[in-house]
């Protein structure tokens, strides 16, 4: 390719920032674009890359020649001011920043479109599938009833591991000695990474923000052993899965580990693969699946972005305003309907399986089924499931809290939703 040249600037030169810029430095002189700085924390740093760094984000912002902002610091406190100021510079932003877009979109977008520039995120949601791209452009046209994801490569490792028989401990020591985990691993197993892409991945498709803060959240630090060997027996997978729904104009939304179906497309995305399950029309029902976190895969999707923005820079257009306004309300967690799997440990006592079955039925939860294996139980203390018809959240909730202060002998120790086939 031949022609003008297009600046851009990195704001970060970290676990993401770095191969980003050595792939875009390979990229730079065919691709007609050119790295006028990077804006990084320590300066004595060695780095892979010769090009000029700074401390000074004045320095980057203040710089006519550069057209593209491209943030990669990982820190939203730090970030969401600089890429404000970059679009109300009239620069184009590429970022990798799921926090930011999830908390921030409206405001964003609006900033972006006042401005004529392009805010591009494709690396914020599932890293190298292109799920942004797709729903902002190839399939805006279709209407979207539901969506199913694994959308968190460090809890499908983890999960993977459990389903072999690994306790959580050992199964997340493992992933941190791989490289899979966090030394702080909160934001993954307690689901607020996956919450995150759910934010963005159901505002682009059902055309509506969602915030969040209205997203049910669960992680699977509590799972145990005994899960993962019922599912199976029972003819699941247990993942955790990023969900939405669209029923009678409300959105059921909610992240927690769910017992997938083993005839499911979710249920074969296993290790650190992502994998989205979408229902829409006149599309249908489609599956997109690869690598959402990494260098590699980040660093593609933010390269596409790149190329994007230069695309237009160059072509003095501005990418597809995100519809953000179709009509519709989040339903309240407590009134979500969904098939349940519940793991008891209760008395052999005579009656108190009868004594449970009552509760659940004064709840107002059908059983489906349930299942004891013989080897659960010492003669005084049973493990068994239940399986039910499809309850409301609340009634779950409150036959769990009924339980609990009964005199009944049983304490329940999982609660797991079943997706629908």
């Amino acid at each position: 390719m031949t022609g003008e040249r297009v600046g851009l600037a990195f704001l970060g030169a970290g676990t993401v920032g770095a191969p980003t810029i050595e792939e875009t430095v390979r990229l730079a002189s065919s691709e007609n674009l050119e790295i006028r700085g990077v804006l990084v924390r320590d300066l004595s740093k060695q780095r892979a890359f010769d090009l000029p760094v700074t401390t000074d984000f004045e320095q980057i912002i203040n710089d006519p020649d550069v057209k593209i902002v491209v943030s990669l610091l990982g820190d939203e406190s730090v970030e969401h001011p600089y890429i404000l100021e970059a679009l109300r510079r009239g620069k184009f932003v590429v970022t990798a920043n799921k926090e930011i877009i999830a908390k921030g979109a409206p405001q964003l977008f609006s900033e972006a479109q006042n401005h004529q520039v392009g805010l591009l995120f494709e690396a914020a949601a599932a890293g190298g599938i292109q799920v942004v791209d797709n729903l902002i452009n190839r399939y805006s046209h279709n209407t979207f009833s539901s969506f199913a994801g694994i959308v968190n490569g460090t809890t499908n490792h983890m999960l993977t591991e459990m389903a072999k028989g690994k306790d959580y401990q050992t199964a997340l020591q493992e992933a941190q000695e791989a490289g899979f985990a966090e030394p702080d691993p909160t934001n993954d197993v307690e689901g607020y990474d996956a919450r995150y892409k759910l934010s963005i991945i159901a505002s682009l498709a059902f055309k509506n923000y969602i915030s969040p803060d209205q997203i049910h959240v669960e992680g699977i630090t509590g799972l145990e052993v005994g899960d993962f060997e019922y599912a199976s027996r029972l003819g699941y997978v247990i993942k955790l899965i990023a969900f939405a729904r669209k029923v009678d104009g409300e959105l059921e939304l909610w992240v927690a580990p769910a017992l997938a179906p083993t005839d499911h497309p979710l249920a074969k995305i296993n290790g650190s693969l992502n994998g989205l399950f979408f229902d829409a029309n006149p599309i249908g029902s489609f599956t997109l699946q690869g690598r959402g976190a990494g260098g590699g895969p980040t660093a593609s999707a933010v390269l596409s972005d790149i190329l994007s923005a230069r695309d237009h820079i160059l072509n003095q257009s501005t990418p597809r305003a995100v519809n953000l306004s179709e009509p519709l309300t989040v339903k309240p967690f407590d009134r979500v309907r969904n098939r349940h799997f519940i793991r008891m440990v209760m008395s052999e006592d005579p009656g108190t399986l009868s004594k449970v079955s009552g509760v659940l039925g004064n709840c107002g939860v059908g059983i489906h089924a349930v299942e004891q294996e013989e080897d659960k139980t010492d003669g005084k203390v049973a493990e068994c499931v239940f399986t039910t018809h499809e309850s409301e959240e609340g009634q779950i909730r409150a036959m769990v809290e009924e339980i609990s202060r009964s005199d009944i002998s049983a304490q329940v120790k999982s609660v797991l939703r079943i997706l629908p086939k």
